[in-house]
């Protein structure tokens, strides 16, 4: 058991495949001693925490890659709010030198009239 144990320990191993080494070690080992029903039930309950352990990878790996489109999507609506306040402030730009050149207008016009007003007179 201790061999299997060190084997675990000095290999980069996911919880499973060391969960997996540790199971099949130890039926290797004690499994022999059993009778075979007892065989057959320790399979069973090996099989079931398996399967357990693959689900809950399959969950991590599926919370991860949500976790990244999450991320990607908050970055992508960041921009869009930073695109939306550039186009705000242009068109209060281009909003603030349509009325400056409005006001220029009528004041030429006011001009205007007074001249022309003057010429009549």
């Amino acid at each position: 058991m201790d061999i299997a144990i060190k084997y675990v320990r000095t290999h980069a191993l996911s919880t499973l495949t060391s969960i997996i080494i540790l199971v099949i070690f130890f039926v290797q080992v004690f499994g022999n001693q059993s009778v075979t029903s007892e065989e057959d039930e320790l399979m069973k309950k090996e099989r079931e925490i398996i399967e357990e352990l693959e689900k809950e990878e399959k969950w991590r790996y599926g919370q991860n890659k949500m976790a990244a489109h999450d991320e990607t999507l908050a970055e992508r609506l960041r921009e869009l709010e930073e695109e939306k306040l550039k186009l705000e402030w242009q068109r209060a730009e281009e909003e603030g030198r349509r009325m400056a050149d409005e006001e220029r207008l009528l004041a030429k016009e006011t001009l205007l009239r007074q001249q022309e007003v003057r010429i009549y007179i």
